[in-house]
């Protein structure tokens, strides 16, 4: 109902903005704004813009993801109708030759900002919190994917080029090295060594099970029939986002020159974090629960199909972490073998 209320209230903003835009356009040489008649369809908008303020606090008992996405978008209505409202102000100030209202149109661009930002809103908000919550980890996803691009495009350009010397350098071209600017986001277009490419061999499928490991999250446990709480669902996008974090900082520390210390450091965190979503997911009961043992029976009967995705997806997830921490601990010794031995 709620998300009803506030559907109409966006039509109404619409075409009230509509309507302050027609009648307290810019007046021509000669006229007189109708100040007595814009002052009802003034009301009207701002009594509008008002309830859809109050409308957007209404929604904390559904869940706060949707929650903190209405009232985003309410803040997104409301500064866009400010805008339209210091346009016409200021053309309403002093009358304006016709020649001067054909040249300026601001304030039909600040309409047409107050519908554009609707529309958008009419097409992106969630229709419960499952789908805010299923939207925040998709859009999580989707970077993730793009740091696992960039992990395999280091390790493409370390076999391409191994450990080899940049021919420009040699040739006195070496001060153009960062003519990309990567050295102001805090990364060097420097060649990795032997040695650094095999660490970020080592630590590539530990990036791309991570990622399938989110993927799967969202694919299989966040299910527009997923029937968990609010509360539950509301846990889940910021560990998204802190997973998120954690692997951008571990591909950070992948370009040459290489720190093992630091990438101890960001790596420990990557796996904390994922200790932190598999504590989550099993707390709260995201995962499908054990089977029993007769469950397990039944699963043997002629036609083996029953329980099985069930069954298949907790496993599934289980051995997803215990590779992950393998994999982990497996680059970690690597690393702490490195450091004992300088």
């Amino acid at each position: 109902v709620l998300r009803k209320d506030f559907f109409s209230l966006l039509s109404l903003i619409y075409n009230s903005a509509t309507k302050v835009s027609l009648t307290l356009r810019p007046p021509t040489e000669g006229t007189v704004p109708a100040y007595a008649a814009s002052l009802p369809v003034l009301k009207e908008f701002v009594t509008h813009v008002s309830s859809l303020t109050t409308c957007a606090t209404l929604f904390d008992e559904h869940g706060k993801t949707i929650a903190e996405d209405v009232r985003m978008f309410a803040k997104d209505v409301c500064e866009a109708s400010r805008s339209l409202a210091l346009v016409l102000s200021t053309f309403l100030s002093a009358p304006k030759t016709k020649e001067e209202q054909e040249e300026d149109k601001e304030y039909l661009v600040r309409t047409g900002a107050v519908h554009e930002t609707i529309e958008r809103i009419r097409k992106e908000l969630p229709e419960d919190n499952l789908a805010a919550v299923r939207e925040r980890w998709r859009v999580d996803k989707g970077m993730l994917e793009d740091t696992l691009e960039d992990v395999n495009g280091i390790v493409e350009d370390a076999e391409d080029g191994g450990d080899e010397e940049d021919e420009d350098e040699d040739e006195g071209f070496g001060s153009d090295e960062d003519e990309d600017g990567l050295a102001e986001l805090g990364f060097t277009s420097k060649k990795l060594s032997k040695v650094e490419a095999e660490r970020v061999k080592k630590i590539q499928p530990l990036i791309r099970i991570c990622v399938l490991m989110h993927k799967r999250v969202l694919l299989d446990l966040l299910k527009p029939t997923n029937a968990s709480s609010p509360t539950t669902l509301d846990s889940l996008p910021p560990l998204s986002h802190e997973l998120l974090i954690a692997t951008e900082e571990v591909v950070a520390v992948l370009y040459a020159p290489q720190n093992p210390t630091a990438m101890s450091s960001a790596l420990a965190v990557l796996d904390n974090t994922v200790r932190k979503v598999q504590t989550t997911l099993s707390d709260k009961a995201l995962l499908p629960a054990p089977l029993s043992l007769e469950d397990k029976l039944a699963n043997t009967s002629i036609s083996g199909e029953g329980g099985k995705n069930e069954k298949d997806l907790r496993k599934w997830f289980e051995t997803c972490f215990e590779q992950i921490h393998r994999l982990y601990n497996s680059v970690k010794e690597g690393l702490d073998s490195e450091r004992n031995a300088t």
